[in-house]
């Protein structure tokens, strides 16, 4: 699994990149690939994320019963 601070940094790259050229600067062709290599950092952030839950729900399932945390309490709250 990717580092955390990996994919920070990445991140950090990438919108170093975008700001370092003025819009009019940037060809037309240029910002639509950008614009798809945005789409495509959120779809895998968006995979990463899920397999991250996927992971967090399997330990869940593994440990004992007595050593789970509960999954919520109600509160009531008063205005």
């Amino acid at each position: 699994m990717i580092q955390k601070e990996t994919v920070h940094r990445l991140i950090d790259q990438l919108f170093e990149i975008r700001e370092t050229f003025p819009g009019k600067m940037i060809p037309q062709e240029a910002q639509q690939h950008f614009q798809k290599a945005k789409k495509e950092r959120l779809l895998g952030l968006q995979v990463l994320i899920a397999h991250s839950i996927l992971e967090i729900e399997k330990d869940e399932k593994k440990q004992p019963k007595d050593q789970q945390v509960p999954q919520g309490k109600k509160i009531d709250i008063e205005y």
